[in-house]
């Protein structure tokens, strides 16, 4: 079939370019999971959490503006692709009649970037940072 279209080359001249193309796309492939794992050590070390206390009345319109301002944080394909892309984490609390919403922040990702888009959406909410960094276990 080769052949046909290159009558001076057989399978055999191939086999070298065909290895050495494995090797690089395994290559390749290594390097892009090890950057992934050692960002998201990165964002895990260093992501902290922001409480949010909710006004006692809320905009609807609130929400689509929160998450405009959160997609600033969105990567561009290419760094995304290589180091991947960072995710908020939302946890809601009910004690009784009261919410209390946390947003895990990542490392890497501003902080304040996330308290001016919540105050933005929702002026009147309290906005703070919690001493405890830690997330958790992921199961």
């Amino acid at each position: 079939m080769i052949s046909e279209f290159y009558p001076n080359v057989s399978l055999p001249d191939l086999v070298p370019f065909a290895a050495g193309a494995a090797l690089m796309v395994a290559s390749l492939a290594t390097i892009r999971a090890v950057l992934h794992r050692r960002q998201i050590r990165r964002w895990r070390e260093r992501g902290q959490w922001v409480s949010v206390a909710a006004p006692p009345e809320i905009d609807p319109d609130g929400a689509v503006q929160l998450w405009r301002h959160l997609a600033q944080i969105e990567r561009g394909p290419w760094k995304r692709w290589w180091c991947g892309q960072p995710h908020l984490i939302f946890e809601y609390r009910f004690d009784g009649p009261r919410l209390r919403v946390r947003i895990w922040v990542p490392g890497g990702v501003s902080v304040p970037l996330v308290r001016h888009a919540v105050a933005a959406a929702w002026p009147g909410a309290a906005v703070t940072n919690e001493t405890e960094t830690e997330l958790g276990e992921w199961k």
